[in-house]
């Protein structure tokens, strides 16, 4: 019911994202038939198009449906763990941390954000189980070398994960056996064949583009400024669990546990250390590194005192709910959102009327048939309009710096293509952001920014054929001007 309460109001009301308007566009792309990189543009691996493209096409491309299925993921890792936990502890250790995670605000607001968070969880908890579970043997290496080109399938960040979890097998206290290497390694060479290598046959220089190159030609352009309070406040409750059982590290460590802390640990230290770019990234690396230090107090607390255990476990529960708000109180006007990290966008209580409002206009100004064009895709995804594919990556589809004929190959839009769109009398709805550099306001790859005043000048003639629809907190919904009797449309 704790979770169940907190997933419906993280749904509600957690604030926009700008990347869910193009991960709803594109997996509604894919679940039409359309294959990523050849067709459009998409800065992630693909799987979790796969994985998202047939529940949202029962239940519908909108935010709501989209935030809904990612959350199922989420909650489908989190009765995994919990469930081995209770397994190898007792219920009591696996429904505290189900209720660890479905009071830590941050990772509920994630885990039902439209983005890649909720299934890679999953993945993760897999693999952990997998890791856990299965005897040393060819079925645990060849299912871990499975679930590493899967993992690394959905999200780049979480190579470290999969991979260290792969090379620990192969390491389970002593040498590994023939068959276990080759399985271990055939696995992932088939599975990177079968799964992987028809996007590249298929479109290879959109795939070196979109998955290698532009990561690496953006990576200047990031802010790599991560602080302790924002890593800190990312989970209070799972890095006190996680001091302790540093604690008893030593006595355990070869276990399988302790493979899976290791794993873990070391993968939330390359993505939030030592001044990572997003608080985010680490999400998914958190139930693993709770789970595993659970299982390891647990295994230790036989020899500590009951006085002990209730401190450790109090300490947790206070950490989790107490560390956050100290750390934000200043910053957040909002009591609520003080539980979110410093990064983060406080809560949106306005935003199921404001899309309520932005999505009528959609659908009264712009027909069925008539292409939806602009940076805010969630308008698109919510009304069914079909949008250009050079647009389907949002407010990253824009770029100044390589010729139109690049451009279109890699399905990235240039300013000319944009004033033909602006010019088309079909085009009778434009859906932006109100923050400026939202609107084609970055230049991909680099992020180079448009200066403002060449921004507007581009802009000419949007000001000069529509008008202001609607505009709130966080939509801008342009309606093209209807021309006076006896007055031509402007060519």
């Amino acid at each position: 019911m704790i979770h169940l309460c907190g997933a419906t109001w993280h749904i509600r009301f957690g604030a926009t994202n700008t990347d869910e308007g193009f991960y709803a566009i594109t997996t509604r792309a894919v679940a039409q038939g359309e294959l990523p990189y050849r067709d459009f543009g998409f800065t992630q691996p693909p799987f979790v198009l796969y994985a998202n493209a047939l529940p949202l096409k029962l239940a519908g491309f909108g935010l709501t449906p989209m935030r809904i299925v990612n959350g199922v993921w989420a909650a489908l890792g989190l009765a995994l763990a919990a469930y081995w936990v209770a397994r190898r502890t007792n219920a009591a250790c696996g429904l505290g941390l189900a209720v660890l995670f479905s009071i830590n605000a941050p990772w509920m607001y994630f885990m039902h954000m439209g983005k890649t968070y909720g299934f890679t969880t999953l993945l993760v908890v897999l693999a952990m189980w997998t890791f856990l579970a299965l005897k040393p043997g060819t079925w645990r290496a060849a299912a871990l070398g499975l679930l590493v080109v899967v993992g690394i399938g959905t999200r780049l960040t979480a190579a470290p994960f999969f991979v260290l979890l792969w090379l620990l097998a192969l390491w389970p206290g002593r040498r590994p056996a023939t068959s276990e290497l080759v399985a271990a390694v055939a696995s992932v060479g088939l599975a990177t064949i079968v799964l992987l290598l028809p996007f590249w046959w298929a479109a290879p220089e959109q795939v070196r583009f979109w998955v290698f190159d532009f990561h690496r030609l953006s990576l200047g352009a990031r802010k790599w400024d991560l602080g302790w309070q924002d890593w800190v406040s990312i989970g209070p409750g799972v890095w006190v669990l996680a001091a302790f059982a540093m604690l008893v590290l030593r006595s355990r460590w070869k276990s399988g546990e302790a493979g899976v802390f290791l794993a873990a640990g070391l993968t939330l230290a390359v993505n939030l250390l030592p001044t990572g770019a997003y608080d985010e990234y680490g999400m998914p690396f958190l139930m693993p590194l709770a789970a595993s230090s659970v299982v390891l107090l647990n295994d230790a607390s036989r020899t500590w005192s009951r006085g002990f255990v209730v401190a450790v476990v109090g300490l947790a529960t206070v950490a989790q709910v107490a560390v956050t708000p100290w750390l934000t109180a200043s910053d957040r006007p909002d009591v609520w959102s003080r539980w979110l990290t410093p990064r983060s966008s406080p809560y949106d209580y306005g935003l199921p009327g404001e899309m309520a409002l932005a999505r009528e206009i959609v659908w009264k100004e712009l027909k069925a048939d008539a292409p939806f064009i602009g940076p805010h895709l969630l308008l698109a995804a919510e009304t069914g309009r079909a949008v250009p594919r050079e647009l389907y990556m949002g407010a990253f589809a824009f770029t100044a710096e390589m010729p139109a004929d690049r451009a279109a190959r890699l399905h990235l839009v240039t300013h000319e293509r944009l004033e033909q769109w602006f010019d088309d009398p079909q085009v009778t709805v434009l859906g932006f952001f109100p923050r400026l550099a939202l609107d084609y306001g970055w230049s991909m790859p680099s992020y180079a920014q448009i200066p403002d005043d060449a921004h507007m000048r581009w802009f000419g003639p949007v000001w000069r054929q529509f008008r202001i629809a609607y505009k709130s907190e966080n939509f801008v919904v342009l309606v093209r001007k209807q021309p006076a009797v006896g007055e031509a449309r402007i060519p």
